[in-house]
């Protein structure tokens, strides 16, 4: 589904603070004579569980306050490593004049590591004071914390099944906005423009999944050319990639799996500012290798290779749907000429599997990942069997009616015969006197064959088509999201008999 979605939050040069997990404070260090004082770290060292969610840091200014002030953090490996252990952070703090409060940063840590590695948090380029003590810190993650159950799924046969190996269904939903906002310039500060999702709201519907579009000119911070011709930059804050992570840990730490999905892409030094017709191999490839070396610790996290391949129903399409092909037209720009080849569903695969990860892989269908009709005769070879489908489905599809016996259920049951399914956007009518009424028939469908299912979308945009929710606290819209929320919750409680 294309997104849109807009919006500011406040600026700041650090990452969002989490609850504090520090060691005691050091004591403060003298004045100086220019009383503009020194800044420090808090503490010289640091131990968290590898499972935590983010490290709080404290930085002091103590011993005066005259004048502005400013110190540069920025993290580095030590056996520990950026992008497998933590997200590496980088940002600058700024005191007033007259400001001696202590100001905090966040470390976001991947929950990837076994325990036992260590990286080092280092102050510098101080402004308006002097550096103070200490100015570097180790910080030790150590072993997972006993009390913590790993979220992990996989595919067994043709279903899905948690890490207890028991059959599971995924309930959950879309957040759209990662594959929007940095790259449209919205929001330098955050990624999300401020609709990053909250997740206590998300439980009290009884999600147990969601699912996360992503840019890949964002996630590879290389510079691109709007349709006006304009040069961006897609991670204009330079935290694109540690907002994926730390969303990525945040959810995982709310119980909730997640699916990754590449929505927006283009080739060349095109920005991916639209839904293209499919992957290309000037950077998606890169794209997907570097998404699967970051998460593949994490079993938690799916993969869908491309949000919605616009190819063809035929047998060019499906052809180019699986391993690549050349195109003529490109998406931004309303289809204009332009040469470049598209990448295969069997390259992408590729690509993640070359990095060791063992993530569940989801593939949808062309025509919009509607059609799955010639799935079945062209599935990806997986080396090690973790391959699943993704179906839309919106009321204006040409499959659309589940209902028993028709082309639909014929189409998604000879897909389920090989590998387990999940669809990974439905939506419906919202507004006065609509009452969910088809996505009701996909959901208890969906129930019937034990398929998974995401709705479309977890964003407050106002009482519109495919919107769940009205505010960030998770009030239903009128319509489609009254009926999602009710269902979740029966599902929750009961296997059967929902409505």
């Amino acid at each position: 589904m294309l997104s849109a979605c807009s919006g500011e939050s406040s600026s700041s040069g650090s990452t969002p603070s989490a609850a504090s997990n520090e060691p005691p404070v050091t004591t403060p260090p003298a004045a100086t004579s220019a009383s503009t004082g020194s800044l420090a770290l808090s503490a010289g060292t640091y131990s968290v569980p590898s499972d935590t969610a983010s490290l709080r840091v404290t930085v002091n200014r103590a011993g005066g306050s005259a004048g502005v002030a400013t110190v540069k953090y920025a993290t580095s490996n030590g056996t520990a490593h950026s992008g497998t252990d933590y997200t590496s952070t980088t940002g600058t703090l700024t005191w007033g004049a007259a400001d001696a409060a202590a100001k905090t940063f966040s470390i976001p840590i991947i929950a990837a590591g076994s325990g036992g590695n260590n990286f080092t948090v280092t102050l510098s380029g101080v402004t308006g004071a002097e550096l103070g003590s200490p100015v570097a810190a180790m910080v030790s993650l150590s072993a997972k914390s006993t009390s913590s159950t790993l979220l992990g799924i996989s595919v067994k046969g043709n279903t899905f099944v948690d890490q207890s190996g028991r059959t599971f269904q995924m309930r959950g939903v879309n957040v759209s906005g990662l594959e929007s906002v940095a790259i449209q310039g919205w929001s330098v500060s955050d990624p999300w423009g401020g609709m990053k999702p909250v997740w206590a709201a998300l439980r009290t519907w009884k999600v147990n999944s969601v699912r996360l579009p992503l840019n890949e000119a964002s996630w590879l911070g290389y510079s691109c050319i709007d349709s006006n011709g304009a040069t961006l930059d897609p991670d204009p804050g330079k935290n694109y990639r540690a907002t994926v992570a730390q969303t990525v840990t945040e959810a995982n730490a709310a119980g909730l799996y997640v699916i990754l999905d590449l929505h927006w892409s283009a080739p060349g030094t095109i920005c991916p500012t639209d839904q293209n017709w499919m992957a290309d191999t000037d950077h998606s490839i890169a794209f997907w290798t570097s998404i699967a070396d970051t998460f593949k610790a994490n079993p938690a996290v799916i993969f869908e290779l491309y949000n919605e391949p616009v190819l063809a129903d035929s047998t060019a399409g499906w052809n180019a749907w699986l391993n690549g092909s050349a195109q003529t037209t490109v998406r931004p720009g309303g289809g204009k000429t332009y040469a470049w080849t598209s990448a295969g569903m069997q390259q992408l695969l590729d690509a993640v599997r070359a990095t060791g990860a063992t993530n569940v892989v989801l593939c949808g269908g062309v025509s919009y990942s509607n059609v799955l009709m010639s799935f079945p005769s062209h599935i990806p070879v997986d080396p090690i069997s973790q391959l699943g489908a993704a179906w839309h489905v919106y009321s204006f599809n040409i499959y659309a009616d589940p209902s028993p016996g028709t082309s639909t259920a014929n189409m998604l049951a000879a897909v389920s015969a090989n590998v387990p399914l999940a669809i990974t956007e439905v939506g419906d009518t919202d507004g006065a006197g609509a009452t969910g009424s088809f996505v009701k028939k996909i959901l208890t469908f969906a129930d019937s064959t034990g398929y998974s299912y995401f709705g479309w979308t977890w964003n407050d945009w106002g009482q519109s088509s495919n919107d769940l929710i009205l505010d960030s606290s998770g009030t239903p819209t009128i319509g489609f999201g009254t009926y999602f929320k009710q269902h979740l919750i029966c599902r929750a409680a009961t296997t059967t008999g929902c409505p």
